[in-house]
């Protein structure tokens, strides 16, 4: 079962997740709507039942029907979001409301639904009405739309979507889902329309921040250079994990450093072997050693590198970048350039023992560690 986004199930268990849920609700009345039955058959049922019913379709049937790709079960639903109907009616419903509106459920919402399943008509429709249930979990939809990569539906969303649901958190988060799935013209549109507004800058950095980090780890400069335009910072080593509080985020600026430690893009770019984004990026006059322990912190990153047989960054940051001096090296007590030179062995990267040779390692290195005097 898919739970990061939307707590949808496989394609190919929906049906049988869906078929399970409504068997053990309501006294099994659910099996009428899977029938395609219309709803004034529920309507003749007591007012217990009745509201209990609607309870579910609202919360699982509607977008579990849409996903499924079943209008004979939706399309009987959809006249009752009218505002004098169904969701929106006073007595039990205004509690129903009120619970949608805050809780989601396995299936997602109606909205996200029906931007997972690219029904741009339907998506229209429920978009028109307005109606808090079918927003619940807002970021959702923008997500969604983001995943599936229909750039129209995201304009459409962005342009049409009732205003409180484009709040500048919903926009970040799915400004960070374009990084994450490496899709630089989505980041470009959800950036272009927060910008507009002009305020919220130190979430806007948060949210470019990451994009940023996520941009390295594709190696997409494109994107990398739109979130630096947009105050990401290239040498920034240390921030907080993302957090939906508004607290968080509020305080992001002003935080103690040490709450979790992100690698600095240009540590990325050694560790993936990316040559041309680590040059790139040091044309931002990016400081060739992280201001946190930069020692350790490339030792690490060329041992990475070694690991990872990246020999053109291994050779550019030991002989152009001089980060550091490895026959110095060798000679430190806690022996990471001999362990550097056996994961060059192990994985037979020939070009990184060849260099680490070059800087001056012996060929022949004792068995036991250097030990301190």
């Amino acid at each position: 079962m898919e739970t990061e986004y939307g707590f949808l199930f496989a394609p190919e268990d929906r049906l049988a997740a869906l078929q399970l849920l409504c068997g053990q609700i309501v006294w099994g009345e659910d099996w009428l709507l899977l029938a395609g039955l219309p709803w004034r058959i529920l309507e003749k049922l007591d007012p217990k039942s009745r509201y209990k019913t609607k309870q579910t379709w609202a919360t699982h049937l509607l977008p579990a029907s849409i996903l499924l790709g079943k209008p004979e079960i939706y399309g009987p639903l959809l006249p009752f979001l009218d505002a004098e109907k169904g969701i929106k009616s006073g007595g039990h419903d205004d509690d129903i409301k009120q619970v949608l509106s805050t809780k989601s459920c396995e299936f997602g919402t109606p909205v996200y639904a029906a931007i997972v399943g690219n029904q741009k008509r339907l998506l229209r429709r429920l978009i028109a009405h307005d109606t808090p249930f079918l927003w619940a979990a807002a970021h959702y939809a923008l997500l969604g739309a983001v995943r599936v990569e229909e750039t129209s539906m995201l304009e459409y969303l962005l342009s049409q979507g009732p205003p409180r649901r484009r709040t500048d958190l919903t926009i970040h988060k799915a400004i960070i889902k374009a990084a994450i799935l490496n899709r630089p013209v989505h980041a470009r549109m959800l950036i272009d329309h927060l910008t507009k507004k002009r305020h919220s800058r130190s979430r806007l950095k948060w949210a470019m921040q990451w994009g940023l980090h996520h941009a390295c780890v594709h190696g997409n400069r494109e994107l990398a250079a739109l979130c630096i335009s947009h105050s990401a910072n290239p040498a920034q080593t240390t921030w907080l994990h993302p957090d939906t509080t508004p607290e968080y985020l509020a305080e992001l600026e002003h935080s103690e450093p040490g709450c979790e430690l992100v690698p600095a893009p240009i540590c990325i770019a050694a560790w993936a072997g990316d040559m041309e984004l680590l040059q790139w990026l040091t044309t931002y006059d990016v400081p060739l050693g992280p201001a946190i322990d930069a020692r350790r912190a490339w030792l690490y990153d060329l041992h990475d590198a070694a690991r990872v047989g990246a020999h053109r960054v291994f050779r550019y940051l030991v002989f152009e970048a001089k980060v550091l001096d490895l026959a110095a090296e060798y000679e430190a007590p806690d022996g990471y350039i001999l362990d550097m030179m056996i994961v060059a062995c192990k994985y037979g990267h020939i070009e990184i023992f060849d260099a680490m040779v070059e800087a001056g390692i012996p060929v022949d290195p004792p068995v036991q560690r250097p030990e301190s005097d």
